[in-house]
């Protein structure tokens, strides 16, 4: 990051470290941010977690780009085509968007995590400015006023807060901020607007304050409000207000801060020195963490003040771009940048060197030492540990303990909160005392530290105050640690088990495991070792857990071994066998049921060895495990026949698998329940439950056929229904096929079944469910069963009959019963089972040859109700018609309508001419179609009366009649008469030899005669939709021009011309001529479009009159203008000579257009004739047609085409005069176009009148007049003009001239490059670098990048000084490209290395090492990259070129690298060796990699010594590797080492086997005594006794005493003669028995006197520790605890101030002289001069000052400190 610090911390800043770190985090380009997105207005940066804006890519689709900065800059981008600006929230993932909508502004807000939208809505006003005020709120910006919006409401409306007043409501201001205090009470806008004072350009800032209570605005003249709570002095926060104050007149800066709350605490001013004249501040920011503020300028200076005191603690250059955005970081309570180039940019308080570089480079001023104190305490910040320990002192010295107390409290960090403070306030004595003081200071200003808490916890564990400690952990009093927890343990485990597990150590986590177990909180002992990645011996626990408690056991199995988690401690078959082996098995079956719930096939083995426990342990058990149907993976064969040794048979049938063994237990169906054996059935197999249903039957038929029934009917979807019919039909057991076939027939559709069912019903005299099912079911072959029934004489006919009238074979039925002279149940069956099947029972019978009287019976019973129509085709197939007469009659005379009845009674009429036309005429019920078609062929006529009759209903068969007969006639005059289009049209639409001739009698005979216009017109119609034109035009003309009924009839008129126009145009002329009453507008259209345009010109100039209309047919339709013009002569009308006008414009003519127009005195179409003048050049024209049209038209289009055209005809002084009279608004477009035509002259007395000074100036150098342009430009002053000016200058080679007008455009970086381009194109190389040379005073940035390029290219002996003298100024990336360019890579490092291109730096300067290298330039760049590829590429280039030097270098970069890569660098180069010192310098960080490479040279270069040094002192390496590496080495200090490596790491029998070989017995003594295993021991003891080694003995058995057992060690010296040896080592072991012994003695003595000293206390009674306190009694804690829980300072000399007796409540503590001379239990603060010899156990008197004892063998427990 670039950092350039101000010169007033220049001194001494090389050796001081900066109170900020800053680095470039991110370059937004980089994550496809567009240079164009980077700007204010389009970017958002609400907070430190979203940046967004919304982009447009080159196809023009609109999206929104986020970049997520919590997810590593992860980029996002959603289609948001309507969005003009986006907002991410400060906190959540809430996008707020806003667009245009119509006139209106929309806002929505979306919570993009839950796709829900929080907020819509509409504004009436444009918004400016927006910005999140908090989390609820967003503050919107609008021309006129300031509003806030609520998102936490969907319907809530902006609510307006206050209206732009002052400087800040003009309309040329830019909105920069909004902001609001937390209470939402004050609110402050910001605003800058530009302006130039004395010829420079200047930036005025506005400020707006306002007051929500007061409702009051405060117009400011100043820069940069902020607003946030800082706690500055205590807890309670100020709202701090601060801004930049910066009149107009006055150039000085002022940094203004106040407290806005009602304590008013701070008011600050201090100076703001700018570090250039056109700078000013943007951003400022309060860091409430750190307690300062933060001031970034346009220049990108940073500025950092401490809040109290307005000091100015550091300045620096934090960006050579302005800075445009900033937010917090709420990570690192720091600022986040972004700047105009899209740098991300990070600023951290270092806050370990804040307050020493306060104390260092502010110590002038004034209350320094105040605010470092202050912010030390405030703020929990190192640095300032010296002052406090001074005043710490002092106060001590003064005896002043409790401000030295507090001092203490605000002290950061342990520096005197700990153990030898506190001692040293013990050894205090005063009143009250002391230590007291220090406790309850510490308490009343937060939480006690560990050491503290330990210390204040041990007379409450003496005390066994467990309630005190609960309440003081509660109210995190306390800091939880191992020792405090250790210490509370004998008192509340629950409690230790809580301070435990708060403490949050490491090496806490198998004490609390154990505390659960001890719990019995199995439930939390695997989240707890998730959480801490701790890994217990958990079968370990189990083992001991199952012999004391196996369900708990159980349980824990249960979570350790919990597949749904993935989590599986333990190896399972270990955990089985620990159970199986204690007999646990319900417990295991528990447990295992759990872990098997899966049912995996893996789990197989495990399964079955659960079931085959439980069936011999737990039958029960095993049986529910078995139905539950949990395990179906178990050896299945295996379990089924122990189940079968066990009678449990139908676990047997789940089990096995072979028919065989399933038919050997289904024999044994007796002991079996009926419903499970149908269900298993249900399981098998078709074929295998075919079997078992066989072995069923065959095993006992009669007690198992129910079974049988049962099964066959529940599957008989699943077994084939023929194969179980062929069940029962092999038994022979008809019953049980008809029981079956019963439950299952209404399922069945094969018809042989139901067909066999039938049967057997037929077979076991079942006729009523016979009758059912034949009834009801339509699966069977009906022909099939009445065969059967036919066949098979039956007893009763019903089923026949129900069959038969089911199927409809009613003809068998009839000759079955009248055969059988069943004749009753055939009349019963007519009469009321079927009466319409009377009509087919009658023609059988006549079949039959039944005789006549008895069908007529049949018919007179049944009366009305046989059907009428089948009655008369049954009789007509047989020509028995007549025999049928009288019944109809019958029925006709009764008014039955039917006209089926009536048909007959025609037919037998029209057959015997029995008055037919008259039955005819006057019946009503017949059927007109049926009896027409009846009469077709016996009487046309009857036909065609009866087909009218029919009103339309019959028009097809009378269209056929008639044609058929040649009745045309007859058909025209019902076709005319119907007004029927349809059948018009249907009958015209065919194509027939009868349509001819019906038309022709339309034409001729019927409509002629027709006086009804209704008829005409319907056949006029039809005539026109059938296309007959020919036929139409015979048919109008004799309506038309021969019938004086319709002659005038306009309608007809029409239609006669028309259809002449269509048909025959030659008649039209005459049709018009004669005919008068005719449209002549329709008439003229439908000419014209038919292509009469003569006959639409006669018309419209003789019959209506209209010769506008008449002109245009000659124009447009007969093309002839020249007949056009002669006709416009002759008529002489204005419109007519402006239609002339606009044909000729059209053709090209424009002088006869011009005539015409003029002539009609028409200046509308001016557009169209002002263009095509102009194409064709005839200006001359066009000015007398102008000169018309301005005369009738106001338009300053007229006037500026009238100039213009007086310009193309050079008339100058008509222009002049025109520009003189005229006030014409479009002269600066025809100058331009003039000047684009190079029409010059004209153009330049365009521009000098309209005072155009740039175009003025560009005109003057086309006519080359270079002095006048010079002129004219000084007088335009744009950079446009001045370019033209100097580039023409300089094609011109007027060099002089071009410098003055360059010096004016090389200001504008734009343009720089082509002026650099222009001078290059014509050599001027020295007067470009002279030019730019004379404009560095300004030192602008673009100026000095261009003529450092410029050097570059052709004087590079001055680039170097350049670049040093300037590169702060100028485009670094810029430059370097060009320098790189051109070989310079001097500059190219110099550059890099000044602009944080450390990395670029040093690539160059390895790539050009022979030009640019050099070791310190290259060493104080490499401190300052951060990029670990090139750490490894500068390793490679310094072995490579600079060896020697290489371990310089590695120190430069030993702090940053990763050591392991940078060995694994140096062995890819094999330089290992040469790096050794510098490996060396960095072991102490104990890398693995280092280390082994460390060793690994120690080994090669045979230096034990400092391999040795090397794996006792660091441990990351392959120690295992190593000592087998070493341990055959032939050096033998080597072997040695290899020892000591083994026993480092616990290898004990081979380190001991290698000293052992090596003779290094002290070495081998030591291990085995460091293994702590008697083995070990005792096999190093008996090496020694065989090699009769005394001496290695006699040390063995002293070293490792405490292993030895005695009989080991007599057996050993008896049986190899060094018995002598063992003497010292019995003696010492019968010393310790004895002392053992009396310690045991004693400690049951004091027992003893412990246990009557509380006797004697319960007799005595509780003392009211009250009493004891004296009136300067200090409460720490609160009244309502158990007991009296007062804490008194003082009380009475001489007298217990303690708690006493078996008091379960706390008295109190007494801070005085505590002369007890009893046991006493109380706390004591002063002496404890207990005289008596305590030997309880208890808690004697607390006394926090001297202990004076006289005893000092007594076992008295009271502290005496």
């Amino acid at each position: 990051m670039y950092l350039k610090q101000s010169k007033i911390f220049k001194i001494e800043m090389s050796q001081q470290s900066l109170p900020v770190q800053m680095k470039e985090l991110t370059n937004l380009q980089q994550h496809g941010f567009a240079p164009n997105l980077i700007k204010l207005g389009t970017l958002s940066f609400e907070s430190g977690n979203y940046i967004c804006a919304k982009e447009v890519d080159p196809q023009g689709n609109a999206s929104v780009i986020t970049c997520n900065l919590n997810k590593n800059f992860e980029i996002s981008k959603r289609k948001m085509a309507m969005a003009d600006g986006v907002m991410m929230h400060p906190t959540q993932n809430i996008m707020a968007v806003r667009a245009k909508s119509g006139s209106n502004i929309m806002i929505q807000v979306y919570n993009l995590d839950s796709r829900q939208k929080l907020k819509d809505i509409n504004l009436n006003y444009e918004v400016t400015f927006w910005k999140w005020l908090n989390d609820r709120t967003i503050g919107l910006v609008s021309p006129s006023s300031v509003f806030v919006l609520d998102i936490s409401e969907m319907n809530s409306p902006a609510r307006k807060v206050f209206d732009r007043q002052g400087g800040i409501a003009g309309s040329n201001v830019f909105v920069m901020n909004l902001t609001c205090d937390s209470n939402n009470q004050w609110y402050a806008l910001s605003a800058i607007s530009s302006t130039n004072v004395g010829g420079q350009p200047q930036v005025i800032g506005f400020i707006q304050l306002y007051n929500v209570q007061q409702n009051v605005s405060q117009n400011i003249e100043g820069f940069a409000p902020s607003m946030r709570d800082v706690k500055c002095y205590d807890d309670n926060a100020c709202s701090v207000f601060c801004f930049i104050d910066k009149k107009q007149n006055n150039p000085n800066y002022k940094l203004l801060i106040t407290d806005l709350s009602p304590a008013k605490r701070i008011k600050v001013a201090a100076d703001v020195q700018m570090s250039a004249g056109n700078d000013f501040p943007v951003l400022m920011d309060i860091l409430e963490r750190y307690g300062v503020i933060f001031l970034a300028t346009n220049s990108g200076n940073l500025y950092i003040y401490e809040i109290t005191k307005g000091i100015l603690i550091f300045k620096c250059k934090v960006s050579e771009d302005s800075l445009l955005f900033s937010t917090h970081n709420a990570n690192t309570g720091g600022m986040m940048y972004i700047n105009k180039s899209g740098k991300l940019l990070g600023v951290d308080i270092d806050r370990n060197n804040l307050l020493p570089f306060i104390m260092n480079f502010c110590k002038n001023a004034q209350g320094v030492m105040e605010v470092v104190t202050r912010m030390a305490a405030r703020f929990n910040l190192p640095g300032a540990e010296n002052i406090f320990m001074t005043a710490f002192k002092n106060f001590m010295q003064q005896g002043n303990y409790q401000e030295a107390a507090k001092i203490a409290a605000q002290t950061p960090g342990d520096t005197l909160r700990n153990i030898n403070t506190i001692n040293m306030f013990k050894q205090l004595q005063g009143n009250p005392q002391p230590v007291l003081i220090y406790f309850q200071t510490m308490m009343s200003q937060g939480k006690l530290n560990k050491v503290e808490s330990v210390e204040m916890a041990k007379p409450l564990v003496q005390q066994n105050r467990q309630d005190i400690l609960n309440k003081m952990f509660n109210e995190n009093k306390f800091t939880a640690s191992e020792e405090l927890s250790e210490l509370v343990k004998n008192v509340d485990q629950r409690l230790s088990l809580q301070i435990l597990m708060a403490s949050g150590s490491a090496s806490a986590h198998e004490k609390i495991i154990q505390a659960f177990a001890a719990n019995g909180q199995f439930d939390k002992i695997m989240p707890y070792c998730n959480q801490n990645n701790y890994k217990p011996d958990w079968l370990n626990i189990i083992k001991n857990l199952v012999t004391v408690n196996a369900p708990a056991a159980a349980n824990l199995c249960k979570v350790i071994c919990n597949r749904a988690n993935g989590n599986i401690m333990v190896d399972i078959n270990q955990v089985v066998d620990i159970f199986q082996s204690q007999k646990k098995i319900q417990e295991l079956t528990s447990f295992m049921v759990e872990y098997l719930k899966g049912n995996l096939p893996e789990d197989a083995y495990l399964q079955t060895k659960i079931l085959e426990l439980n069936l011999y342990e737990n039958t029960k058990a095993a049986s529910v495990i078995l139905e539950s149907n949990v395990f179906t993976h178990y050896d299945k064969p295996k379990i089924a026949g122990i189940c079968e040794k066990m009678g449990l048979y139908q676990v047997c049938l789940e089990n096995y698998s072979d028919i065989n063994d399933i038919k050997r237990i289904i024999s044994r169906a007796n002991m079996i329940n009926p419903e499970y054996l149908v269900n298993y059935l249900g399981r098998l197999t078709p074929e295998n439950c075919l079997i078992c249903l066989h072995e069923l039957l065959h095993s006992n038929p009669i007690q198992n056929l129910n079974v049988v029934i049962e099964a066959a009917s529940r599957y008989n979807q699943r077994i084939p229904l023929t194969e179980l019919v062929k069940l029962f039909e092999t038994y022979g057991n008809n019953n049980g096929l008809f029981m079956f076939l019963s439950r299952v027939i209404n399922q069945i559709q094969d018809p042989d079944i139901v067909f066999k069912y039938i049967c057997s019903g037929v077979i076991t005299n079942n006729f009523q469910e016979v009758c059912r099912v034949v009834k009801e079911n339509d699966s069977y072959d009906p022909k099939k069963v009445l065969e059967f029934f036919l066949d098979k004489r039956l007893v009763d006919p019903r089923p026949f009959i129900i069959l038969c009238d089911k199927h409809d074979f009613i003809e068998d039925l009839t000759k079955y019963l009248y055969k059988n002279k069943l004749t009753r149940f055939l009349e019963n069956y007519v009469f009321t089972v079927n009466q319409k099947a009377c009509p087919r029972i009658i023609g059988t019978l006549l079949d039959e040859e039944c005789d006549e009287s008895y069908i007529k019976q049949i018919l007179n019973t049944v009366r009305g109700s046989c059907p009428i129509e089948p009655l008369v085709e049954e009789m007509l197939k047989r020509q028995k018609i007549k025999l049928i007469q009288k019944f109809l009659e019958d029925r006709a005379d009764e008014g039955n309508p039917t006209p089926a009845l009536h048909n007959a009674l025609a037919m037998i009429y029209i057959e015997t001419n029995n008055n037919a036309k008259d039955f005819l005429m006057n019946n009503k019920y017949y059927d007109p179609k049926v009896v027409g078609q009846y009469c077709e062929d016996r009487d046309p006529q009857l036909a065609l009366f009866a087909y009218k009759k029919a009103a339309g209903k019959c028009d097809d068969e009378l269209i056929n009649l008639t044609n058929k007969n040649a009745m045309y006639r007859a058909q025209a005059q019902y076709l005319v008469e119907s007004l029927n289009p349809d059948l018009w049209r249907k009958v015209l639409s065919e194509d027939t030899e009868h349509k001819k001739a019906m038309t022709d009698q339309v034409i001729q005979v019927i409509l002629p005669q027709t006086r009804n216009p209704d008829e005409v017109s319907v056949t006029v119609k039809a005539f026109i939709e059938a296309g007959l034109q020919a036929e139409l035009m015979d048919l109008l003309e004799k309506l038309v021009l021969h019938n004086n009924e319709f002659s005038k009839n306009k309608s007809l008129q029409n239609l006669l011309i028309l259809t002449a126009i269509t048909t025959d145009k030659s008649k039209v002329k005459s049709f018009l001529n004669r005919l008068d009453e005719y449209d002549g507008n329709d008439i003229a259209i439908k000419c014209i479009e038919n292509s009469l345009f003569e006959e639409a010109f006669f018309i419209y100039d003789q019959k209506i009159k209209k010769p506008e209309d008449a002109i245009e047919v000659l124009i447009k339709n007969i093309n002839d203008l020249k007949r056009a013009a002669i006709y416009a002569e002759k008529i002489n009308m204005p419109v007519v000579w402006g239609k002339l006008g606009r044909a000729l414009l059209t053709s090209g003519d424009v002088e006869g257009a011009i005539d015409s127009f003029i002539k009609a005195n028409d200046c509308e179409m001016y557009h169209e004739v002002i263009n095509e003048a102009e194409k064709q050049g005839k200006f001359e024209e066009l000015i007398k047609f102008l000169t018309m049209a301005r005369n009738l038209k106001k338009d300053k289009f007229i006037d500026g085409e009238l100039v213009y055209s007086l310009s193309r005809c050079n008339k100058l002084p008509e222009l002049e005069a025109l520009l003189s009279q005229s006030n014409i608004n479009d002269l600066n477009n025809i100058a331009d176009r003039l000047y684009d035509e190079k029409i010059y002259e004209p153009a330049k007395i365009i521009y000098e009148h309209l005072g155009n000074n740039a175009r003025l100036a560009s005109c003057y150098v086309h006519l080359k007049n270079y002095t006048q342009a010079l002129s004219a430009a000084k007088r335009s002053n744009t950079q446009k003009c001045w370019k033209e000016v100097c580039f023409s200058c300089i094609k011109a080679g007027e060099f002089r001239l071009a410098a003055q007008a360059g010096n004016y455009v090389i200001q504008s970086a734009d343009v720089v490059e082509e002026v650099i381009e222009e001078y290059e194109k014509y050599g001027a190389y020295d007067e470009l670098i002279n030019l730019f040379e004379s404009n560095l005073v300004g030192e602008r940035n673009h100026i000095i990048t261009e003529l450092g390029i410029l050097y570059a290219k052709y004087q590079q002996e001055k680039l170097m000084d350049h670049c040093r003298n300037y590169y702060s100024n100028m485009n670094v990336h810029k430059v370097i490209r060009n320098c790189e360019q051109n070989y310079c890579w001097e500059e190219v490092v110099f550059l890099y290395s000044h602009y944080n291109g450390y990395d670029q730096a040093l690539n160059t300067m390895i790539e050009h090492s022979p030009l640019c290298w050099k070791h310190d330039l290259y060493c104080q760049v490499l401190r300052k990259v951060t990029n670990s590829n090139l750490y490894n590429k500068s390793i490679d280039f310094y072995v490579k070129e600079q060896p020697q030097l290489l371990n310089d270098m590695l120190k430069v970069i030993s702090s940053k690298v990763d050591l392991s890569t940078t060995v694994s660098q140096l062995k890819k180069n094999s330089a290992l060796a040469l790096a050794a010192p510098f490996l060396k310098s960095v072991q102490s960080a104990n890398n693995y990699d280092v280390n082994e490479a460390l060793n690994e040279i120690f080994i090669e270069e045979e230096d034990p010594e400092n391999l040795k040094t090397s794996i006792l002192k660091y441990s990351a390496y392959d120690q295992l590797s190593l000592a087998k590496k070493i341990e055959n080495h032939p050096l033998l200090e080597f072997k040695r080492i290899s020892a000591l490596v083994y026993r480092k790491n616990k290898k004990y029998a081979e380190s001991i086997e290698i000293s052992k070989k090596l003779n290094f017995f002290k070495d081998a003594i030591d291990t085995a005594l460091e293994s702590g295993k008697e083995q070990y021991v005792n096999d190093l003891l008996r090496f020694f006794a065989e090699r009769k080694d005394k001496e290695s003995f006699a040390a063995c058995l002293y070293t490792c005493y405490e292993f030895i057992k005695p009989d080991v060690a007599m057996e050993l010296g008896w049986r190899y003669g060094m018995t002598e040896m063992c003497m010292p080592f019995m003696i010492q072991t019968m010393r310790d028995m004895t002392k053992k012994m009396d310690t045991m003695q004693m400690k049951s003595d004091i027992r003893d006197e412990k246990d009557k000293q509380e006797k004697k206390h319960e007799a005595e009674g509780t003392l009211d520790m009250n009493m004891f306190m004296g009136s300067n009694a200090m409460m720490i804690y609160q009244p309502g605890m158990q007991g009296n829980s007062g804490m008194g300072m003082g009380g009475m000399p001489g007298m217990n101030s303690g708690m006493g007796g078996n008091n379960s409540g706390m008295g109190g503590f007494g801070f005085g002289a505590n002369n007890n001379t009893q046991q006493n239990s109380g706390f004591g603060f002063g002496q404890n001069q207990g005289m008596n010899n305590n030997n309880n156990m208890g808690m004697g008197g607390f006394g926090f000052g001297a202990n004076n004892n006289n005893n000092n063998n007594n076992q008295s427990s009271g502290f005496g400190f």
